[in-house]
Formats: structure tokens, C-alpha cells, sequence
């Protein structure tokens, strides 16, 4: 039953995961490194085995975190099983001897325009834009990194030589560089605004086929107070020796935009901003020793009691919503804090008396949080979800009509434009007609026309003489008409043909690969305590499916 499960899960998401990964690291979309609903680490445990190889809970997080961006739309026992790919993959990669050295990551991290000013890499903004704005160390981004790099090359080795047919190159050169000539009729959606009166039993229909995008991840909700760092600065004196050695320690964090490029700040040059950055770490860590004193006062006092108290030190306690622990911003907590507020909320438990409040350090200031409830991951209820249901299917139902519709009319020109023109067809069913429109698809780079960027793609792949399928439009759908379709230039054709073989290949490579890492997991075998505890639970078949 759990193979069969799994092989329903797995296939066709792997693929599209990879790729989806490539994308969100280089465009850096690791925003969010939170292990939240992870379980807790302990010694002397681990999160399950690959073949006979016990897998820690730190390596699991690791996965965990490089897969979490691309797979926020899956259920939960399909999102565990691509981390648990993922970690064979990367162990089948050591077997193999790929590894990856510290330069590759380094010239990856410079050469990402992000982390440069002025067309050079800039330390300073690579370490604001990793710590400050995603929340996560230069170090956890680097791993993070290593690993895509690592199964960059695993998938190169593994897929090299996968065929592409020469028929599927011909077949995308040509929608792609050939001349097309088009008609198109505009179906309007009068179905847009038509009443429909969903029934108890539609939305328990909709709710049943589309309860897991209803999901909730764990969440929690806490009252916290901040404590400005600035408030414990002033007394504060740093010697000199202190300032060295912290300059020391890594020089090159010091620098700024010269005539010739980013220059490195002298010892006395950075000096005064060595000063002010070592005297906020001490009055951090003064502000936190304050909170943790107050934090011992109020220990064992409940949330009203914590309130007042709070208040009566002249703090303004500030309640959150619910939020996920993974949550990308919180309101009224700094960036520089938030994945250390995260981490702390996520240990805080209404229920256990030691686990009621937490510490969370920023920048700028220092907050105390006390924990006012907390919200296992659960589906919602039906009942309670009615309210949203209703318009989400009124939407489908319409929907439907129009999509019934528009197919309707598509029928109607097929069989009128078997003995007259498209042009005659389309005023026989009083649709409106647009101009002649003459286009390749490898020279649009903008909107030649209303609705380009929807026709084009779906023309590009009808022969001459035939209709489209209907498409989506504002307010309605087009039904284009190829009028004429010729060869483009030989010079269009080759150099197309050249940039479709190398893509195609890729694409190939990345189904292959798809296939691999299937192969891959249950050919080393694997266990998992979270996926044994999900799929223990009652879900709907549904959730295994593709």
C-alpha cells in the first residue's frame, strides 16, 4: 500500500520540482527557511533511512528547506516524499564522487547580478540581502546552494545522451518560426454575471475535490512586547583591541563603491562603524538579559496578568494574528528578527507552563512573546468554510457554461466554414471578427495586437485552413482561424532550430531525470517517520493523486 501510494505521488512532480528549484535559487526565492511543523531534533533519534542509513533530523531540515518553495501547492505526503528524493539523490551523488567545492559556490553567489552593484559583487549587499531580507544565514544559503549545484551535475551525468526525436524539434522549429496569417472571432461570456444558486450538496462537492487547498499549516498567535536596543547604548565603551579584532575576524564585510570598482575599508576608515556595530551587539545583549529578568517575574502569571505587567513597565504588548511558521513577515518585527521570532513561537505551547513565552533578538530591538494559542495544521470543517465555497463555485459553474459554450460556437464555424468563408461564418453567428493579422512567433516581443500574448501560443500550433480551440480572453474567448501559415527564412529556420534542439534537450534530460530519481528512492529504499504518521492519517484517496 505505501509503494503503491508513493508511485502515485511521486511521478510527473519531480520533474517540475527540479526546475522550479533552479529558478527559485537564482532568482532567490529561498525566502522563507523556517522548518515549521518539523519534528524535534534529539540526539539520539533521526527522521527515517535511506537503505540502511539512518538519516538525521538536521539533513532532513536541510532537504526540507531546499524543496519547501516549490512545493507549497502539494499535499503533505507528496511534499515528504520529494524531500526523501531529494536526500537519495544527493547520497547517490556522493557514491558517484560528485561533490562540489567551495570556489564553485563562491563564483555562483558573485556572478548572481542580485548580489552586485555596478556589475561587481558586493559583499555588503549579498549579506543584507540573505540575513535582513530573507531571514536566513549567508551559511544556510551557501548549503542551500551546494546542493543545487550538486544536482546540477548528478543530472547532467545521469541523463547524458538522452534521445529527443527529430520530429519534436521539427515540429517546435516550425510553430515557432513559421509566418502566420490569422483571423480571429470574439465569443463574449454572457454567462459572466448569470445567477446560479449553488446547493448544499454542490459546495460539499467542491469541498470534498478541493478540500486540501483549504489547508492550514500549524499556526500560532502571541502577544509580544520590543525593548529598543538603542535604549542601553549610551554608556557602553569599546576598546580599541575589541574593535581590531572584530575588523580582523573578516576585513573584506568592510568596503565601499570606489572609482575602480568596491574597495576594502582600512582598519581606521571602518573604525567608527566597527564601534557603533559592537556597541549594539552589547546593548543587545543587555536588553535581552532585561526581558529574560521580566520574563522570570511574569513566569507562571497568565496572559492578562502578563498584560498589565507589561504595561505598567511602560511596554505596549501587541497581539499577532494567527501565523504559520513559516510565515514571511510579521507585523511589528523587524526582519532582522523574524526567523528567530519564528523559531521561538514555534517552541511556545498554551498548554505547558514551561513553554509560554519566548525571546527573539533583532538589530534594533529585542521582543517578548507569550504565547495566546496555538493551531495544529488541520483541514477547516466544512461548515465553516461554506461562506468561501459559495463564490469559488458560483465561479465554477459559470465557468462551465461558458467553456460549454464557446465550444458550441467553435462546432458551429467548423460546419459553416466547410462551404463558406470564415469571414461569411462568423457574421452568420453575429460574432465579431478582427482585422488580418500576419506574425511570427519567434519575432513577437510584445502585444502586436489585442490579446497576443494569449492567441499566439495556441496558434502557433493549428495548420492552415483550421480553427483554434477556444481561448481565454477578457470577458470571453477567441477562436482564431489560420488563414495562411508559410516557412519562414532558412536563416529563422536554422537558428530557431538550433535554440529548440538545445532546450528540448534539456527538457528531455529533466524527464529522464524525473524517471531516475523515481528509480533512484525505491531502489535504495527509505523510510519515513513523518510520511508513516500521514499516511497513518485519514486522508481522501484524492490526496494521492497526480
Amino acid at each position: 500500500m505505501f509503494i503503491y501510494h508513493f508511485n502515485r505521488m511521486i511521478r510527473s512532480r519531480i520533474l517540475w520540482l527540479f526546475f522550479a528549484i533552479i529558478i527559485a535559487i537564482a532568482f532567490l526565492s529561498v525566502d522563507s527557511c523556517v522548518g515549521g511543523g518539523m519534528p524535534t531534533n534529539t540526539a539520539n533519534d533521526s527522521a527515517g533511512t535511506i537503505g540502511e542509513e539512518q538519516i538525521s533530523y538536521d539533513e532532513y531540515e536541510l532537504a526540507s528547506r531546499f524543496v519547501q518553495n516549490a512545493t507549497r501547492d502539494l499535499s503533505p505526503a507528496a511534499t515528504e516524499t520529494q524531500i526523501w528524493a531529494h536526500i537519495a539523490a544527493m547520497h547517490t551523488a556522493k557514491e558517484l564522487g560528485i561533490s562540489v567545492s567551495a570556489n564553485e559556490v563562491r563564483e555562483m553567489i558573485a556572478q548572481t547580478p542580485a548580489f552586485q552593484s555596478g556589475g561587481v559583487f558586493d559583499m555588503n549587499l549579498y549579506v543584507e540581502l540573505i540575513t535582513r531580507q530573507l531571514g536566513i544565514s549567508p551559511a544556510a544559503y551557501e548549503r542551500l546552494l551546494n546542493d543545487q549545484i550538486t544536482l546540477t551535475k548528478l543530472m547532467t551525468a545521469v541523463s547524458a545522451g538522452a534521445p529527443v526525436s527529430k520530429m519534436a524539434i521539427e515540429d517546435e522549429t516550425a510553430a515557432r518560426s513559421d509566418i502566420f496569417t490569422i483571423r480571429y472571432a470574439t465569443v463574449s461570456n454572457k454567462y459572466a454575471a448569470v445567477e446560479v444558486k449553488p446547493s448544499d450538496a454542490d459546495l460539499q462537492a467542491y469541498y470534498n475535490a478541493n478540500s486540501n487547498n483549504f489547508a492550514l499549516p500549524d499556526r500560532v498567535k502571541v502577544r509580544f512586547v520590543s525593548l529598543p536596543v538603542t535604549n542601553f547604548t549610551a554608556g557602553i565603551e569599546i576598546a580599541d583591541v575589541d574593535i581590531e579584532d572584530y575588523y580582523e575576524s573578516d576585513p573584506s564585510q568592510y568596503t565601499r563603491q570606489g572609482t575602480n570598482g568596491v574597495e576594502q575599508l582600512t582598519l581606521d576608515e571602518a573604525r567608527e562603524q566597527i564601534r557603533e556595530e559592537l556597541a549594539l551587539i552589547e546593548a543587545q545583549y543587555i536588553a535581552v538579559t532585561n526581558l529574560a529578568a521580566f520574563m522570570d517575574q511574569v513566569a507562571t502569571n497568565d496572559l492578562e496578568t502578563f498584560t498589565w505587567r507589561a504595561e505598567a513597565r511602560g511596554f505596549k504588548p501587541t497581539d499577532t494574528p494567527l501565523f504559520a511558521l513559516d510565515a514571511r513577515y510579521i507585523r511589528g518585527v523587524e526582519s532582522s528578527a523574524r526567523e528567530e521570532f519564528l523559531n521561538s513561537a514555534a517552541d511556545l505551547d498554551a498548554s505547558r507552563a514551561d513553554s509560554l513565552y519566548g525571546i527573539a533578538r533583532g538589530k534594533r530591538n529585542v521582543y517578548l512573546m507569550r504565547i495566546v494559542t496555538n493551531e495544529a495544521a488541520h483541514i477547516p470543517a466544512f461548515e465553516s468554510l461554506k461562506s468561501t465555497l459559495s463564490p469559488l463555485v458560483i465561479a465554477e459553474k459559470r465557468a462551465e457554461m461558458f467553456d460549454t459554450f464557446a465550444k458550441e460556437i467553435k462546432g458551429k464555424l467548423e460546419t459553416a466554414t466547410a462551404d463558406k468563408s470564415f469571414d461569411a461564418a462568423c457574421k452568420e453567428l453575429a460574432l465579431n471578427v478582427s482585422t488580418s493579422i500576419t506574425f511570427s512567433a519567434s519575432t513577437i516581443a510584445s502585444e502586436i495586437f489585442d490579446n497576443a500574448r494569449a492567441i499566439v501560443p495556441e496558434v502557433i500550433r493549428v495548420k492552415e485552413g483550421k480553427l483554434s480551440e477556444p481561448i481565454d480572453i477578457f470577458n470571453g474567448a477567441a477562436i482564431a482561424y489560420v488563414e495562411k501559415r508559410t516557412s519562414g527564412s532558412p536563416f529563422e529556420v536554422a537558428s530557431t532550430r538550433v535554440t529548440v534542439s538545445e532546450q528540448l534537450g534539456n527538457m528531455q534530460n529533466g524527464a529522464f531525470f524525473t524517471e531516475w530519481m523515481t528509480w533512484n528512492l525505491l531502489n535504495k529504499g527509505f523510510t519515513s517517520k513523518r510520511l508513516d504518521s500521514l499516511l497513518s492519517e485519514d486522508y481522501e484517496e484524492d490526496d494521492f493523486e497526480e
